[in-house]
């Protein structure tokens, strides 16, 4: 039903109207912006409590938001809390009563000042002591407008000025009940069974809040009221069985801060840096299909020291004065690029494709190791708030690429490289070893300077972020991960609070900054590799 009236669903037959108008008819958003709704499970995001309360709208006061509270009767348990207000409700709200974790929404939905409010189990999931403050609360809310009760427990409804009784989405009964004296209801009826059922008895009065009327209708049977100590997280805190190895970030394309912060965390989760061996020793099963695309990186790491061999024959064939003989260097030259870029693009293919492959099959058996031993953990674990979901989600999503950076393109680069620059060295001592040491000591002089002012970029760039990162800690901005979670599991409570907007604007401005850190990282590397890789053998095609 709630679902109907706020437009989730169309129904397929009949007609929904509010005032005699079809809701089909009514704009969807002022149609849920004057429609207040408070679920069986309220939904409390991981911000702090104003920020709950006044969902992205600046146009409410303080005061605004006291005055909902007051009316919620959320007031006096909220300036309990630690910072009031500004106390930051963590991931569950689980240092909240259900009965606190209500009334604020409530609150929540009373500041909107809604003409007509949805109330659906507001209750029911609730303790006696809690019970009868969220039901004070309700009563406050129900003044001065339309109220749609949606309930089992019949305390619930007792001051309704029309109950509806349906059975399988059919109205069956209907009619009013002033002090357990009912009017239309049929008197052996589904109704009437239900009260007998529940014991509500005739002008007896519940103990309740000071400032709560007397209850006329009181169910005869209730459940023994659970006293719950609400400890500090300190007290919760116990020693948590931690994941003992965390992988951290071998990427080459990672800043010098960005590696310490990993460090940092990795050491406060209790872990151990990994070598290189570790990760090779984890890769075991991918082993053999990485040594077959070790080969094949060989391979294409040849490729430079061969086709400066057959350059420089080209340039002598040049020197030839014999017609005949240029004529037919010029065709041997031709086949022998041809056939280079061909084993080029051939092992080009297979190192990444073999590495490729090895580094995701690695990646995905992390990701389920690491799944697995996350789901092992107590509940202290989750209680800290670094071990929210949209944490544990990044580090389901980022660690394991980290990682494979070991044994994926990346380390073909690598390999690449050494291959060429050994096999190059080789090459220049065969020719000519006078020349080769000229040749080595002035690469070894432009590689040092070049290296001393890459670090001092480094150098600068890692004090800017650090202030760029520090300035971003201050603010009270959801991480972007926490809010896309949020947002798919409470995509319900966001529509019939008109939020949509706001949720995206949140999520840009939380997402910005490590956005601008990864076009700084150049985050496109494997296309720039790629595309790198197929130029060269384009050239060698071009010079065949």
């Amino acid at each position: 039903m709630i679902g109907l009236l706020l437009r989730y669903y169309e129904q397929t037959a009949g007609v929904v109207a509010l005032d005699g108008i079809p809701l089909r008819d009514y704009n969807i958003s002022w149609l849920r912006s004057t429609i207040g709704v408070v679920q069986q499970e309220p939904v409390i995001f991981a911000t702090t409590v104003s920020e709950n309360i006044r969902m992205g709208d600046d146009s409410l006061t303080n005061e605004d938001v006291e005055e909902a509270c007051r009316l919620a009767n959320a007031l006096e348990f909220i300036k309990k809390l630690s910072d009031g207000f500004n106390t930051v409700i963590g991931e569950g709200a689980v240092q909240l009563s259900g009965g606190q974790k209500q009334r604020i929404a409530i609150a929540r939905a009373l500041i909107r000042k809604p003409k007509i409010l949805l109330l659906d189990e507001a209750t029911s999931a609730l303790d006696n002591e809690s019970e009868k403050a969220v039901q004070a609360a309700l009563d406050k809310a129900k003044e001065n407008r339309t109220t749609l009760c949606i309930a089992h427990r019949l305390s619930t409804i007792r001051n309704a000025g029309k109950i509806i009784v349906f059975d399988k989405g059919r109205i069956i009964e209907q009619g009013i009940e002033i002090l357990n004296i009912t009017k239309s209801i049929q008197v052996n009826g589904i109704y009437l069974g239900m009260v007998n059922a529940q014991q509500i008895a005739k002008g007896e009065e519940d103990t309740t809040l000071d400032d709560v009327d007397p209850l006329h209708l009181q169910r005869g049977f209730t459940r023994p009221a659970s006293v719950v100590d609400i400890q500090t997280h300190s007290e919760l805190k116990r020693e948590s069985t931690r994941i003992r190895q965390s992988m951290i970030s071998t990427s080459t394309q990672e800043t010098a801060w960005e590696l310490e912060s990993a460090r940092e965390e990795m050491m406060d989760e209790g872990g151990m840096e990994a070598s290189s061996l570790d990760i090779l020793t984890y890769a075991r099963p991918e082993l053999p299909m990485a040594f077959v695309a070790m080969i094949f990186t060989v391979l294409r790491g040849l490729t430079w020291p061969i086709f400066s061999i057959i350059y420089g024959k080209l340039f002598l064939l040049l020197s030839n004065p014999d017609p005949t003989m240029l004529a037919r260097g010029n065709v041997t030259n031709s086949v022998f690029f041809m056939l280079l870029a061909i084993g080029s693009g051939i092992t080009t293919f297979c190192s990444g494709s073999l590495f490729g492959i090895t580094g995701e099959k690695m990646a995905m058996r992390l990701r389920m190791d690491v799944f697995k031993n996350i789901m092992r953990q107590d509940a202290s674990y989750f209680d800290d708030s670094k071990h929210n979901t949209g944490n544990l989600t990044a580090r389901l999503a980022t660690d394991a690429p980290n990682v494979q950076a070991a044994i994926d393109q990346r380390l073909a680069e690598v390999m690449q490289g050494i291959s060429a620059l050994a096999t190059g060295i080789i090459v220049a001592f065969c020719y000519g070893w006078n020349m080769a040491m000229c040749g080595l000591v002035t690469a070894l002089i432009l590689g040092k300077t070049i290296q001393h002012r890459l670090l001092h970029i480094l150098k600068i760039t890692r004090k800017l972020s650090e202030f760029i990162v520090n300035g971003y800690n201050n603010l009270v901005v959801i991480f972007d991960l926490t809010i896309v979670t949020e947002s798919i599991s409470n995509i319900r409570a966001i529509q019939a609070l008109c939020k949509e907007s706001y949720m995206f604007q949140a999520y840009c401005a939380a997402a910005r900054e490590p956005h601008r850190r990864a076009m700084i990282r150049g985050e496109q590397k494997y296309c720039r590799s790629h595309h790198h890789s197929y130029s060269n053998d384009s050239h060698l095609m071009v010079n065949s």
